[in-house]
């Protein structure tokens, strides 16, 4: 509590100092350098997943979460905000001009140029802000990949799992079974262009599932980060069909495979957010995404559910971790820092 704002600090930024917590600390963000940019924040985009894993904790020894989540630990990656200054050695940016950028919960940051990205003016700033989780999804679009006439399942109609839907709407897939026991989550994945919606949890699923596409599906997204998911996965999946893992886990040793991996040759994929591939990096895939929502072909507008002050942080998360399925976008509004 010793890092509590004082009367003249205005640049702050989110932080766990214990788990369970959060607070705001005084941040700096100086006056850009050669190459670098500063950033006022707008909007940022809680990753309601990944944060709470590290907020609760919920990891086992030996894990990416147990080495990166370490304490105090600074939350947050999908942030708006407005160029406030620009340093020397800069070109294509200037002040005024709206940006997505990775940098975290916080009221002002100074990064490199190269890490912002502008925001198309048709774009309002609370699509712009899922950009970084619609990179996630399309890296399982284009990994597995997701294609014309396919029959396909997401489990889980979280964040995640709802880029995951709009990316297999805009890859032409046949049928997309989106398998939620949120009734409210799933009226969000009809919205982004699910064509079959069962209000079940996974293992109870499968007989919904089969009767809606006419047969087993050929790829199953398990977008929950639920390790005990995985072998419902495996069990949903068709005969030389696709499980890829979209949502990570703390727990990933309970992540085990079945006898169904073998009798059905089936392939598991992993995808990550840091997983580049030759002429997708981070960059070109974040330019590609707001591109796509410009034209209209990645619609994440009406996704934000609750919005809190940056001072109400304390409330949002608690929210989150007692009443999730009641959410889907959680944003922290900046305006006031």
């Amino acid at each position: 509590m010793g890092h509590a704002m004082g009367a003249g600090m205005t640049d702050v930024r989110l932080v766990f100092p214990e788990r369970g917590v959060v607070e705001p600390w005084p941040h700096e963000a100086p006056d850009p350098g050669p190459g670098e940019v500063r950033v006022t924040s707008t909007l940022t985009l809680m990753s309601t997943g990944t944060e709470n894993i590290v907020f609760n904790g919920d990891f086992s020894r030996g894990t990416h979460f147990a080495a990166w989540g370490t304490l105090p630990f600074h939350p947050g990656y999908l942030t708006v905000g407005v160029v406030d200054a620009v340093g020397p050695e800069v070109s294509g940016l200037a002040e005024g001009v709206r940006v997505f950028h990775r940098a975290g919960h916080g009221s002002r940051f100074t990064v490199p140029s190269a890490a912002v990205n502008p925001i198309p003016d048709k774009v309002d700033d609370e699509q712009a802000v899922w950009a970084g989780l619609a990179k996630i999804g399309f890296r399982a679009a284009h990994r597995t990949p997701f294609r014309l006439g396919q029959r396909l399942v997401v489990i889980g109609a979280g964040p995640v799992g709802q880029m995951a839907v709009r990316w297999a709407s805009a890859a032409g897939c046949e049928s997309i079974v989106v398998v939620c026991p949120s009734r409210e989550r799933l009226r969000f994945a009809a919205a982004g262009g699910a064509t079959h919606l069962v209000e079940a949890t996974v293992s109870e699923a499968a007989p919904a599932v089969l009767d809606a596409i006419g047969g087993p599906p050929e790829v199953v997204v398990d977008a929950t980060g639920n390790a005990e998911v995985f072998r419902s996965a495996l069990a949903l999946a068709g005969r030389y069909g696709t499980v890829v893992l979209l949502g990570d886990t703390g727990h990933p040793g309970a992540q085990r495979l079945s006898s169904e991996v073998m009798t059905k040759g089936l392939t598991v994929t992993a995808v990550h957010d840091t997983h580049d591939r030759p002429g997708w990096d981070e960059p070109r895939l974040l330019r590609y995404v707001l591109g796509m929502m410009e034209r209209g072909s990645l619609d994440c507008s009406g996704l934000i559910t609750h919005r809190f002050s940056w001072r109400d942080a304390p409330e949002a998360y608690r929210l989150v971790n007692e009443r999730r399925g009641e959410t889907m976008g959680v944003a922290f509004l900046w305006d006031a820092a």
